[in-house]
């Protein structure tokens, strides 16, 4: 990737945070399970709820004790690891990423739920990437959506084989 190409990514996308959906996982590559934040001497494993290019929301499993004791580390530094791998034949890319802890709250209603809003003191070049990439995706998309959203499909067998539709009455 180009500097200037991240230069671009990082001046039109710095701020548009991704929701981490199914198809967001899939298309950035992110592997949720190896996602860990470490504070201080604390290893904490965390699920990505948001990411962009500037911050991280991260759902967490601390309880009722928990939560008051790493509230202390609130505006302190941490580091966080983020694996990503776009296809099971490519080695796994992973980030190691000095973030401040901005804020651990419990989500009401669920137990030992917890939100923590992180933000990188510096964020990697080819998380740039990989974040300008997935949002490029989504407005091709976008403009494919509403470009073709009025069109009618006929199911015959040509494009009944193509969108893989069986047929059949179940």
């Amino acid at each position: 990737m180009t500097k200037s190409k991240l230069k671009w990514y990082w001046k039109n996308y710095a701020t548009q945070v991704i929701r981490l959906d199914q198809f967001a996982l899939a298309n950035i590559g992110l592997i949720q399970s190896q996602t860990v934040l470490k504070i201080a001497n604390y290893k904490i494993i965390c699920a990505p709820h948001q990411i962009s290019m500037q911050k991280s929301l991260l759902f967490v499993v601390l309880n009722k004790d928990e939560i008051p004791f790493f509230n202390q580390y609130k505006e302190k530094l941490a580091a966080l690891k983020l694996t990503f791998q776009k296809n099971l034949k490519t080695i796994p890319l992973k980030f190691f990423v000095w973030v401040i802890i901005k804020q651990i709250s419990p989500i009401r209603g669920k137990e030992n739920m917890c939100l923590i809003e992180v933000s990188y003191k510096n964020c990697p070049e080819s998380l740039i990437s990989i974040i300008g990439q997935h949002i490029s995706t989504l407005q091709v998309l976008e403009k494919f959506y509403h470009r073709y959203k009025g069109t009618e499909i006929s199911i015959d067998r040509h494009s009944s084989r193509i969108l893989q539709y069986n047929n059949y009455i179940e």
